[in-house]
């Protein structure tokens, strides 16, 4: 049986056209056993109000898009009648919201002082969608997980705790194994569109995981050294261990450190990856090269060498950690929409070729429109939204 906030963000994911293929094999595989339909008909209930009180519904034309659903019941067997209608029914929600949201905007009032122009808009995340994979290859879904111990791996818990955050707790001192062996390696990924997921691995070390990233690391640290592997962007604040330095690894460039805080940039999209020292001592190497850099420093690791950036603005690169957009005056609009794409899990497409730099500060706890709105004040670009595609114009400057 499905815990009930799974199953909620699984309709909510489906109903927004954000749920991938499993995510629907899922869904519509707890819809077939037939023992979750009070909650199904309480949450299409609730959204029927929730979308009847922004637009004007059609009931005969949802009759009609129902009917051919329901006259087609090869493709979902069911166990009854209410079943059936309850898969029809989360089908025709995305199907009629899609049409009623379609012809409001069509009748419009023709006022075209808003350059925004939204079909529906895209929210900020407001649940982790985080999964941890086991080293048995189990997956464990963070969002519907309860409190308390998830799994147990070899001397180590794993285990969820307030506000979401997962911990592991190892029965050996320090999270450090007294014998030598073989220790399983988990992987927590957090995906597109998911609030940021806090981890505390066995020695005591904090990461912080953005949206659209990884990471891989053991379940305890053996060895001469800790290691760990990302992807994408995540915040350090490693625990002091000065026999046992700890390296994050992306590709051929290694962040080494003994105890110390910092962020690390390593988006595939990106054109470097970017090492922000807060607090310590960093030595960032490459097949290259190797340099230390100091607390406000970050180096830029590039195809061919490491720069070094000075007076780094660390309020701006720890923004999204603390719950903001930040960009300075030379952030361009195609890194700007890099950054909105993965919070809000949207797809960016330009029509223009956008020209100029922005800058401003914005909660991304705000709807998507808020922060396109912003950008559009600066006169640089304009931006048309639909659905989950966000087309990027050229603005009037």
């Amino acid at each position: 049986m499905a815990e009930p906030t799974r199953l909620y963000y699984l309709l909510e994911q489906y109903t927004q056209g954000r749920a991938t293929e499993a995510e629907t094999d899922e869904l519509f595989s707890i819809i077939r056993e037939g023992e979750h339909d009070d909650l199904i008909k309480s949450w299409m209930d609730e959204t029927c109000i929730r979308l009847s009180s922004t637009f004007t519904l059609n009931p005969d034309s949802s009759e009609v898009i129902l009917q051919s659903i329901l006259g087609n019941e090869v493709r979902m067997p069911a166990k009854s009648k209410w079943m059936w209608r309850a898969a029809a029914v989360v089908l025709v929600v995305v199907l009629s919201t899609t049409y009623f949201l379609y012809n409001h905007h069509n009748r419009g009032t023709g006022d075209n002082t808003t350059n925004t122009v939204a079909i529906h808009d895209v929210r900020a995340p407001t649940t982790n969608r985080a999964t941890i994979t086991l080293s048995n290859g189990t997956t464990i879904f963070l969002d519907s997980a309860r409190t308390g111990q998830l799994a147990t791996e070899g001397n180590t818990s794993v285990r969820k705790i307030e506000d979401g955050k997962i911990a592991y707790q190892s029965s050996n001192d320090h999270g450090y194994p007294k014998k030598g062996g073989r220790v399983g390696t988990n992987m927590l990924t957090n995906p597109r569109g998911s609030k940021i997921i806090d981890i505390t691995l066995s020695d005591g070390s904090r990461v912080w995981l953005n949206a659209a990233s990884s990471i891989t690391y053991p379940v305890e640290f053996t060895g001469s050294d800790r290691r760990v592997s990302i992807s994408g962007e995540a915040y350090f604040e490693v625990t002091h261990n000065p026999t046992m330095p700890f390296h994050v690894m992306k590709g051929n460039v290694s962040v080494e450190v003994l105890g110390t805080h910092f962020n690390v940039n390593a988006y595939d999209d990106e054109a470097n990856i970017k090492v922000t020292l807060l607090e310590g001592s960093v030595k960032v190497a490459s097949r290259q090269q190797s340099t230390v850099i100091k607390p406000g420093q970050q180096a830029r690791v590039t195809e061919n060498n490491i720069l070094v950036d000075h007076d780094i603005d660390t309020d701006e690169v720890m923004a999204w950690k603390n719950g903001k957009f930040r960009f300075g005056n030379s952030t361009d609009v195609p890194t700007i929409m890099r950054q909105v794409a993965r919070w809000y899990d949207v797809d960016v497409m330009y029509q223009d070729s956008v020209r100029g730099r922005i800058g401003g500060s914005i909660s991304r706890d705000v709807n998507a429109s808020k922060v396109f709105k912003m950008l559009e004040t600066t006169g640089v670009v304009q931006f048309r939204i639909e659905g989950k595609k966000v087309t990027v114009l050229s603005g009037s400057k």
